[in-house]
């Protein structure tokens, strides 16, 4: 009797432990303008602009409250948009030879290969790309990322940014 209430007590302990381990530390993201970038295109925060079913743009606001909270599962960043379905980061097409594509959510999954540089400060990156800010379509600024090893100009209304997370919710 003695052994079984101690199991129990053990394997209690460890699926308390496996879900505390499992629980997703969230944060904000903000945007440092980088390369002499415009100042205008610091201290944003993505959040989500809805364009169709099941799909939205990362859109870039000064509304840190009005953002979302990210979060990584294993190497997808998730944001929580309050909905009972998880929603993820996943890069738009970039037309055949283009450098650069727009950051979309999408319902579900996500893109795999993200990650947060902690050690050199670099914030959130992926697969080695870089990320731009850019005052596009749906008169927002908009998120994007830059293709590692491309080196095409980006117009005048865009600048390279890095995401430095925020943990302090």
């Amino acid at each position: 009797m003695g052994f079984f209430h101690l199991s129990t007590f053990v394997a209690a302990g460890l699926l308390l432990f496996s879900q505390l381990a499992s629980a997703q530390q969230k944060f904000y993201l903000r945007s440092q303008a980088t390369d002499g970038g415009p100042s205008r295109f610091s201290n944003l925060y993505p959040s989500s602009y809805h364009t169709g079913a099941g799909m939205s743009i990362l859109a870039l606001t000064p509304d840190r409250k009005g953002s979302i909270k990210s979060y990584l599962k294993d190497t997808r960043m998730m944001a929580d948009l309050g909905t009972s379905f998880p929603w993820g980061w996943m890069h738009g097409s970039e037309g055949g030879y283009g450098s650069w594509a727009p950051m979309n959510l999408v319902a579900g999954g996500g893109d795999e290969g993200f990650e947060i540089d902690k050690y050199t400060g670099g914030g959130v990156r992926w697969e080695g790309n870089e990320w731009v800010a850019c005052d596009w379509a749906y008169g927002v600024t908009q998120l994007f990322y830059y293709a590692h090893g491309h080196y095409t100009p980006l117009p005048c209304s865009c600048a390279k940014i890095k995401l430095v997370p925020e943990y302090n919710l």
